[in-house]
């Protein structure tokens, strides 16, 4: 009698809300009546309406998966960058001017194709740790003076990065998450291929798969979801320790990422991006067997440079296959400490799945 007096109550009470939360009861439970609060539609009640999630970073921005704890996340990716004429500050080159200049070996332009393996394992509720594996595959298309064009290349691992991401705040919507990874010295530094005397020669600094050197990788990701749209920011820095047998050194590097994003479908998120890269020049002393007086992409000292690109990206959600994403890049501002190869366009492919 208590307990059907008990129903009677609870049902009435709830019923005096107004017909915009219906319930289940559940008669034959032996403890107190359960009320199952059932979502209802109505578009007036801005509570009820379904929020979108925080939409992932663009698949470009590294280092910022937070995995929960015992799961797995593979991710590979193919990066296609291009490279055509040289610079020198904001100016384009001609090649006739370096040619005049005492140079013999101008550079006409380079592919660089990268393909990466990422995994990232939950180690905890809040940390994830990670490793990275780059391939590396590069052709560089120069003019020789007497000769006319050589093509050469290089391909073979880079250097491998290992760390950790801890997710310092991860709420529906809003996360900041912290990376700090070492890359290792897995990259050949002395990369060669044949020369136009038929003889092997050292590729250009640019041609080289690794920096010889440990590195420090450290960087932060944040994500706020604003309505339907997320905003996202990443910085990230490349710090290199020492310098390699050879006795240079990549210069130090900082890449930051300002994105908008929202869903286009369920399945499907559209991102704008605007990214910003700085790199120093080498230091150190270059190797003999470079030629440097002969080819300026062969001069540790005028190596460094600025960018900023444009870019849009999408993603498709394709469930429990995983998620498909594509991003292309254009510059919108470029300085170099050259003459260096001037950057044309990026596209970066990416897969990732979780489990």
């Amino acid at each position: 009698m208590m307990k059907l007096l008990a129903l009677i109550l609870m049902a009435g009470s709830v019923h005096a809300q107004g017909p915009r939360v219906p319930m289940d009861l559940d008669p034959d439970s032996e403890e107190l009546p359960l009320l199952r609060m059932r979502e209802a539609v109505d578009g007036n009640n801005p509570r009820q309406r379904p929020q979108p999630a925080v939409v992932e970073p663009p698949a470009v921005v590294r280092y910022t998966a937070r995995v929960p704890k015992g799961h797995v996340r593979l991710e590979t990716r193919l990066e296609r960058h291009t490279y055509e004429g040289l610079r020198d500050g904001r100016n384009d080159l001609d090649s006739s001017d370096l040619v005049s200049g005492g140079y013999s070996v101008v550079g006409e332009s380079m592919v660089h194709t990268t393909r990466t393996v990422d995994l990232f394992y939950g180690a905890s509720h809040n940390m994830t740790l990670f490793a990275s594996v780059p391939i590396h595959e590069r052709t560089i298309t120069s003019q020789v003076v007497g000769f006319g064009p050589l093509d050469q290349t290089s391909s073979g691992i880079g250097d491998v990065v290992t760390g950790i991401v801890y997710a310092y705040k991860d709420k529906p919507n809003s996360k900041l998450h912290v990376h700090l990874g070492v890359g290792l010295p897995t990259g050949e530094t002395g990369a060669d291929d044949l020369g136009a005397g038929g003889t092997n020669e050292r590729l250009p600094l640019a041609m080289q798969l690794g920096g010889g050197t440990y590195d420090i990788h450290n960087g932060a990701t944040w994500v706020n979801r604003m309505d339907v749209w997320t905003v996202g920011m990443h910085g990230r820095m490349r710090i290199h320790l020492g310098e390699n047998d050879e006795g240079w050194a990549h210069g130090d590097s900082f890449n930051f990422d300002f994105w908008i994003a929202r869903p286009v479908f369920s399945f499907l998120d559209f991102n704008l991006r605007l990214h910003n890269a700085s790199w120093g020049d080498y230091y150190g002393t270059a190797p003999a067997s470079s030629n440097p007086d002969d080819n300026p992409l062969s001069e540790i000292h005028r190596q460094g440079g600025m960018r900023t690109d444009g870019g849009v990206g999408l993603a498709l959600d394709l469930g429990p296959v995983g998620r498909i994403s594509l991003d292309g890049t254009l510059p919108i501002d470029e300085w170099l400490d050259g003459p260096q190869l001037s950057t044309q366009s990026t596209l970066n492919l990416s897969w990732h799945l979780s489990f």
